[in-house]
């Protein structure tokens, strides 16, 4: 098989560079943010004329629409709109038992529960045939190889065992009280915890996220006496003109429905952050990668508030910054760039346009200029994908909740 018929991707940008692969929606080179009904164009169509098999790893976090999505435009750039996929092969890979996606739903759901996860609404939609065609397309699937054996820890019985059980939703008090022994040391406490020691905490929610770095970064300015910066971002809508008031109510909307572009950056130097895009595969700057700040380069123009509250100096910026410089979490020993450190790389500021933001009651959309980082002292569960920890403490909490979700468990490291 040459090179060019076989195509590795992922959805998230982070599990693509982990399988030495692209993001679907740059194997597709998709419209982001765009209204505009995508199309092939042909140099897409010779690229994919040699194609015969499409691995797609990590599914499960991949929403139902998205495989939608692939079904059709397969059949489009290989001009062949009565074959499934396009008449190639595909081959899914993942677990359904692991992270599903946080805002979506995977492809193993029925088409009624679409609609009543929408309540009747947008049937007929574009969002909603390409969740049908996906939920079809994966009902097609021929063939299914499951791994019975768990190869990765089969020299310890104790740990395969445990993981096996929490597969299927087993959770033991005697299990996790036992992780905890080997996994964390007891006389690890906040405050004898080095600054510089990176312990995420790992939850189902957007919300509970963004609450958990807000109040962290706060403890971290404040012990290590780092100052708090705020960068607002520069917002624009096309043919409106947005008033101080809706700019301020603007803030208050997450990353995470402005296609990960903070509306207010919030940041210190020597905080933990993760990139929201697939910025460079040089830099190794994915969409999910994680680093600490080391500098930042404020806009020429900026113009700088400066305050103390509850003993934190913060300073309230007007403008994004030009510039911000991690460190690589996974890269310390490596060059990027000869005037760098090691590890050390650049986030720039970037413009994307035409972004969807939707809210329980409206939707519209809106340009954003903004550095592409947010907080990572806590991560949802399908961003810290292939992250490497030391110590980690489990605990679990007996929450009422939905049938189709699991108990909340929360890692440090």
């Amino acid at each position: 098989m040459s090179q060019d018929s076989v195509a590795t991707a992922a959805y998230q940008g982070v599990a693509a560079q982990a399988a030495n692969g692209r993001t679907i929606h740059k194997l597709f080179g998709w419209n982001v943010n765009s209204r505009k009904r995508w199309t092939p164009t042909n140099e897409q169509k010779e690229r994919f004329a040699k194609l015969r098999l499409l691995i797609i790893d990590e599914v499960s976090t991949c929403d139902v629409s998205i495989i939608g999505k692939v079904e059709v435009s397969l059949r489009l750039l290989l001009d062949n709109p009565s074959k499934l996929f396009g008449g190639i092969h595909v081959l899914l890979v993942g677990d359904w038992l692991q992270q599903l996606p946080v805002a979506g739903q995977p492809a193993f759901i029925a088409a009624s529960e679409i609609l009543h996860a929408h309540n009747g609404r947008d049937a007929g939609s574009a969002d909603y045939l390409d969740r049908v065609r996906g939920i079809n397309a994966y009902r097609s699937l021929n063939f299914v190889v499951i791994l019975a054996e768990n190869v990765r820890h089969r020299n310890d019985e104790v740990w395969k065992r445990i993981l096996d059980k929490w597969r299927v939703g087993r959770y033991d008090d005697a299990d996790i009280a036992y992780v905890n022994k080997i996994a964390y040391n007891e006389n690890w406490t906040s405050d004898r915890a080095d600054k510089t020691s990176y312990c995420p905490i790992i939850v189902t929610s957007n919300a509970i996220r963004v609450e958990f770095n807000s109040s962290a970064l706060q403890a971290f300015c404040r012990e290590s006496g780092a100052v708090f910066h705020c960068f607002p971002a520069q917002v624009t809508r096309p043919h409106h003109h947005l008033s101080n008031i809706q700019r301020k109510l603007l803030t208050c909307i997450r990353e995470d429905k402005t296609s990960g572009m903070p509306i207010s950056l919030e940041i210190a130097v020597g905080s933990m952050v993760q990139c929201t895009k697939n910025v460079s595969n040089h830099f190794k700057l994915a969409n999910g990668c994680i680093g600490t700040v080391v500098a930042i380069t404020p806009a020429q123009n900026d113009d700088i508030r400066v305050r103390v509250v509850d003993g934190v100096e913060e300073h309230q910026h007007s403008l994004p910054p030009e510039v911000v410089f991690i460190r690589l979490k996974d890269y310390s020993d490596r060059s990027f760039h000869p005037e760098f450190p090691f590890g050390v790389v650049p986030v720039c500021q970037r413009y994307e346009r035409g972004i969807s933001v939707k809210l329980p009651d409206r939707q519209f959309s809106v340009c954003i200029r903004q550095v592409p980082l947010v907080l990572a002292y806590s991560l949802t569960t399908e961003k810290c994908q292939g992250l490497t920890l030391t110590e980690w403490f489990l605990l679990r909490f007996d929450i009422q909740h939905d049938a189709h979700h699991n108990d909340h468990h929360f890692m440090l490291r």
